[in-house]
């Protein structure tokens, strides 16, 4: 640690335990930590100090080589360190990005595409992941919730889970928790976690992510289109198009507002086109 005007530069773990105190949720630690530690060495490599040209500097090298919406998560990051710094006042912008109506048919994984990771993952005879792609398909959780999905939680049918603040219960499906149930039977899993490695650990998001890619690999579907995140928007898709009740969904999701939850909903440009040429109105 060492100063510099009149700021302190932090070192990424007293930036850690900044957080952890601010009761970050996990995710977010290891996101902002990952930037951040970019943005330290991008300081040192550079041999530059830290001021407002050098904090803009690296929103550019971001603005290069990431989409808009990471940027901003790396933005959001930088000026959250720059407030463990004493340095808010350099804080960058955000970059403005309007809200995509549609999401291109090329980008939504299908129920067809679902099923098929499944039974790539029952062919491998991966009855953990199988069960893992259909406990996050069939409750919408973010991968950083799979950890609430326990043994408890299964005998319940619920699962409580704290994130971004919030606490919400999670209703699991009744078959889901039969499966699970055996699951963990099967394999002498008598309490907590399900979703455990071979040495009895949580699932990462890391590792999760592996996994996923793995059995899209298996199951001849584009990668691109195979991670945690469509599997959540998939259960959003197919829960709203069954009810049509946009504030149940947005509760089931932990959404704070609505207007994230329609993001979710976004109708693809292909079905958009063919509700508009079926309309017959041309004479």
């Amino acid at each position: 640690m060492f100063r510099l005007r009149s700021y302190q530069i932090r070192s990424v773990e007293e930036y850690e335990a900044f957080l952890r105190e601010r009761e970050s949720a996990p995710a977010t630690v290891e996101k902002y930590t990952r930037f951040v530690n970019r943005f330290i060495t991008f300081l040192s490599n550079e041999g530059r100090v830290l001021d407002k040209a050098s904090v803009l500097d690296f929103k550019a090298t971001l603005i290069k080589e990431y989409a808009p919406a990471t940027v901003n998560v790396g933005i959001a990051a930088i000026n959250s360190y720059l407030m463990c710094c004493g340095a808010f006042e350099l804080r960058a912008k955000r970059l403005r990005v309007q809200a995509d109506e549609f999401r291109s048919a090329t980008r939504n994984l299908t129920k067809g595409e679902y099923q098929k990771l499944v039974r790539a993952a029952t062919k491998c005879s991966s009855e953990r992941d199988a069960l893992l792609v259909q406990a996050i398909g069939s409750t919408g959780v973010r991968v950083s919730e799979v950890q609430a999905i326990t043994v408890e939680a299964a005998k319940e049918q619920v699962a409580v889970i704290a994130n971004k603040g919030k606490v919400r219960r999670v209703w699991l499906p009744e078959e889901l928790c039969r499966r699970i149930a055996r699951f963990a039977r099967k394999h002498r899993i008598t309490s907590g976690p399900v979703f455990v490695s071979k040495t009895g650990k949580p699932l990462d998001r890391t590792r999760i992510w592996r996994i996923l890619k793995a059995l899209a690999k298996q199951a001849g579907i584009d990668a691109r289109k195979v991670f945690p995140h469509n599997l959540r928007h998939l259960f959003a898709t197919v829960f709203y198009r069954k009810h049509n009740d946009i504030d149940s969904l947005s509760a089931v999701l932990g959404h704070t507002r609505v207007e994230t939850t329609r993001l979710y909903l976004a109708a693809d440009v292909a079905r958009r086109k063919k509700q508009v040429s079926c309309l017959n109105l041309l004479t």
